[in-house]
Formats: structure tokens, C-alpha cells, sequence
């Protein structure tokens, strides 16, 4: 159809049927509506079209499904298995650079040991052939865990030996053929892309069906918003956000006793030491009307 005979009618009709045939999720068609409604406006600026029918479509209701996210326990208990899987040598100190960067999967795997800089405490994403970063960001700066430190540097000092026997059996090889940081443990000279059927394993013998690897990044995001004094838009530079948006919608869900413990540092009338509520002080009235204060929570 042309433009110009496109009708709201249309355009619901169309909606209609990406949703009941297509089997589309809402906010897949939301998306869509907005490239329609974004079509219509530049036609119009440009004189090829009148009005814009697509203003007339509203959006459908997205439902935001809450995620799941691991406890502190449940995370640990994930790394345990994975000590005792084969790719163990690499994957747990992933999990544990993934768990205190809050990087996205491809990101964590494209870090060189360049980008790890100890002194001053930052670790650089880069984007590199294969890695694009999003929001057309060049390079963002991590800052290195007081916990993650050491683990990084234990880490460094196995990948030195890995690669000094290596260079011991393969003399005619570079003494280091790269400088990922995550290798491919079964072919030492690639660079680690996944540890899928390890990573799956350690979930099955964890009892934690709904790990997954971006599970790790939701970790790292909802353990940062639980931390006191960490402020949003510090967490939303951390894992590449453009603002804090995306972590309110999306990863705003935080434990139950995170939200217990919230609430009972609410004040609504203050408490003594025995639990009490406290009387609150009241101005008397005139003398010859005068009336016993009374305790609030007596009232």
C-alpha cells in the first residue's frame, strides 16, 4: 500500500495479526508501531504524506516479567559446582570477573590483559572487531572490586603458567599466542566464547534451573542496588547503560528481605528504645482547658 492510503484501520488490522498469527510479544509490536509512527513524521515533514494514522494506535500493555535473580548463597553455590566441571581452569574466574563487573556475556570474553589495569584500578571495555559495544559507546571504564583484585591477579599468575608450559611443548608458538584474558581451555591459543555445557552443568548439580549467563550481570546490578550509597547512575555506567531508566524498569526487582530490611528503617512516628512508639510533644492549651497529653499510640 501506499502511504498516503495507509488508515488507522490498517494499522490495527496489522497489529492484530502480528500479534494472534505471528505470535509476537507486545513490546516487539510496540517497537514496530514506533518505526510506523517515526515513518509517517518524516514523510510528512518531507510532503509526501498528511497525517500520521499510526498516532491513532496505541500501545499495547507490555507486562514486565519480574527476573530471577540468585541469592548471595545460591551464587556461591553455582561457583562450587563449577570448580569440579572441566572447563573449571577458566570458567569460575569468568564467573567471578562476570559477577563484580556486571559485563554483558561478549563483552567479559573480548577483555585483553591490556585492558586490566591495576594501578589504577580500571578496567577498560574496548570496543573491538566482533565486540561493537551499544549505545555507539567507543570504550567505558570499569572500576577493579577490592574483592575482584586479588582474584584477577591469582588468575594472571595461572594464565602465565598455562602459557609457559604451553610454550614448552609447542616451542616454535609465540610464548603468548594472545592476550584474552578468557581462553578457550581445550584449545588454548582461541579465545573462550561460551561455557555452555559446563556452565549448564553446574547449574543442573546447583539445583538452579533459571541460571543463565546474563544471570550473572542481573546479579551484579541487583547486589550493586542493594549496596548502600551506590548511587543508579553510578551502576548505570558500570554495566553501559545511557542512564538510569533501563536499570529502574528492568532490573528494579530486589529481594524480598532487601525490602523487609527497607522498611524497617522507615519512620512514621519513631520508636524508643523499649520498641514504643514515643509521645509525641504536644503545646498545651489555655490553663483553664487543659487536657492530659495523650501517647500517639494510644490515639
Amino acid at each position: 500500500m501506499r502511504l498516503t492510503q495507509i488508515t488507522a484501520a490498517d494499522i490495527h488490522e496489522y497489529v492484530a495479526c502480528r500479534k494472534t498469527k505471528d505470535k509476537l510479544q507486545n513490546r516487539s509490536i510496540n517497537l514496530e508501531l514506533t518505526l510506523l509512527r517515526s515513518l509517517f513524521r518524516h514523510a510528512i515533514e518531507c510532503g509526501f504524506a498528511a497525517e500520521n494514522p499510526a498516532t491513532a494506535v496505541k500501545n499495547l500493555k507490555e507486562q514486565t516479567e519480574e527476573k530471577w535473580c540468585p541469592s548471595v548463597d545460591e551464587f556461591l553455590r553455582f561457583v562450587e559446582e563449577a570448580k569440579k566441571t572441566g572447563s573449571a581452569i577458566v570458567l569460575v574466574p569468568w564467573l567471578w570477573f562476570r559477577a563484580y563487573t556486571g559485563t554483558r556475556p561478549k563483552e567479559s570474553v573480548f577483555v585483553e590483559w591490556k585492558d586490566v589495569d591495576f594501578e589504577t584500578g580500571l578496567i577498560n571495555i574496548r570496543r573491538k572487531s566482533g565486540n561493537q559495544l551499544k549505545n555507539n559507546a567507543s570504550v567505558r571504564y570499569i572500576g577493579i572490586h577490592p574483592e575482584l583484585k586479588p582474584i584477577l591477579l591469582e588468575w594472571k599468575t595461572k594464565w602465565d603458567e598455562v602459557f609457559a608450559k604451553r610454550h614448552e611443548r609447542h616451542p616454535d608458538e609465540p610464548r603468548r599466542p594472545h592476550d584474552w584474558v578468557f581462553f578457550n581451555p581445550h584449545n588454548q591459543v582461541e579465545r573462550a566464547t561460551s561455557f555452555t555445557k559446563c556452565f549448564y552443568q553446574a547449574r543442573e548439580a546447583a539445583g538452579l534451573p533459571k541460571m543463565t549467563s546474563h544471570t550473572t550481570r542481573h546479579y551484579f546490578i541487583t547486589q550493586a542496588m542493594m549496596s548502600k550509597d551506590v548511587k543508579e547512575y553510578a551502576i548505570a555506567k558500570f554495566v553501559g547503560h545511557s542512564g538510569t531508566k533501563m536499570i529502574e524498569r528492568v532490573y528494579g526487582h530486589v529481594r524480598s528481605e532487601f525490602l523487609q530490611e527497607q522498611m524497617g528503617m522507615v519512620r512514621i512516628v519513631g520508636k524508643n528504645g523499649d520498641g514504643v512508639a514515643e509521645a509525641q510533644p504536644q503545646s498545651p492549651a489555655p490553663a483553664e482547658k487543659a487536657l492530659p497529653v495523650t501517647a500517639a499510640s494510644d490515639k
